[in-house]
């Protein structure tokens, strides 16, 4: 048996709110998603330390012969924060990066929803 988790690190509160609406089906079909808001435009350690309890709680409550994959989508800040923030996460979950997410550009609160 395999469990799959996704985790997805370091969107603003406008961008986790937008995603959270969907569900965590749609998101991480078959999986668990793990998602929990980034105030900072950085890795503060608690919010690594939130992160990572919350997925090893997921963790620990499984079969123990169950093979666990674990997808780690995280905003790339391109600062010593990310770095250390992904070595937390060595050498257990596969690494995404995406871009910082601006969303200061967008002319009106459509643009913002529609990001």
């Amino acid at each position: 048996m395999t469990a799959y988790s996704l985790v997805i690190a370091g969107l603003p509160d406008e961008v986790f709110d937008r995603v959270k609406k969907e569900s965590e089906n749609k998101i991480a079909p078959g999986g668990k998603l793990f998602l929990i808001p980034n105030t900072n435009k950085n890795y503060a350690k608690s919010y690594v330390d939130r992160l990572l309890r919350s997925l090893f709680d997921y963790y620990i409550n499984i079969p123990e012969n169950t093979q666990v994959v674990t997808l780690l989508i995280y905003v790339d800040y391109g600062d010593s924060s990310t770095k250390a923030f992904l070595d937390r996460f060595f050498p257990f979950a596969l690494p995404r990066r995406i871009e910082p997410i601006n969303l200061e550009a967008a002319r009106n609160k459509q643009e913002k929803i529609n990001f």
